[in-house]
């Protein structure tokens, strides 16, 4: 799930930086080293804290409330690219339980988004990226307790790779600034009217696309066999 609501040791998310001076980056091993990727070096393997599903790695900065999920799913072939980002995003929407989300949109994503998978594949098996973004509003924490209600914004990004049966999803979660959240009531729920908190998509900027972009540039595999 997508807000951390973590106690750790990580420095917290850096101030606006000076155009040309974006955050800095370090290289980080995912699944065994099967994977390489730079990520802030404030995110921290949240697998030191808790149990991560084999299927998954989760890193995160537990005092800006941000966190990148990397997860290898299996490949459908009967699910089209033009509607993939959107599917995965909506299905996320499930698994967070939020109580609201807004897409805002998907689009296809050029080969020079994942340069390095896309020189190492033959013509034949080039990899398909699209991004999906938009907001949802969720109450539990990446260890699954309840909390206060927060307005994120989620831009996943899924690489399709159907070459090796599978599709690999990255999920950017960014919080929106702290404030007051609105409540709209729910009258379709058993016992009468419900608050559940507003999305306000205007508020909810795409803070994390020139970050999960430079993440993706990095993204390499080092070892075939991890998708089986």
């Amino acid at each position: 799930l997508i807000s951390t609501c973590l106690s750790t040791t990580s420095s917290s998310m850096p101030a606006d930086l000076p155009p040309g001076n974006p955050e800095p980056l370090v290289a980080r091993e995912l699944f065994g080293g099967a994977l390489i990727i730079h990520l802030p070096p404030r995110f921290q393997d949240i697998s030191d804290f808790r149990p991560v599903p084999d299927h998954q790695e989760v890193w995160a900065d537990g005092d800006a409330d941000q966190s990148l999920i990397v997860e290898v799913v299996e490949h459908d072939p009967s699910l089209p690219n033009a509607s993939c980002g959107s599917f995965f995003w909506q299905d996320l929407c499930q698994l967070n339980q939020s109580a609201e989300s807004r897409l805002h949109g998907a689009h296809e994503l050029g080969p020079g988004a994942v340069p390095l998978l896309v020189t190492v594949q033959p013509s034949s098996a080039q990899p398909w990226a699209c991004l999906a973004s938009g907001a949802q509003c969720v109450s539990k924490g990446l260890a699954g307790q309840e909390s206060a209600a927060k307005q994120v914004m989620v831009q996943l990004v899924a690489i399709r790779l159907p070459h090796v049966g599978s599709d690999l999803l990255l999920t950017l979660n960014t919080p929106s600034p702290s404030h007051p959240v609105p409540a709209l009531q729910d009258t379709s729920a058993e016992g009468g009217a419900k608050a559940h908190p507003a999305i306000d998509s205007e508020s909810l900027q795409p803070v994390g696309e020139q970050l999960l972009r430079r993440m993706l540039s990095s993204l390499q595999v080092i070892d075939w066999k991890l998708f089986g």
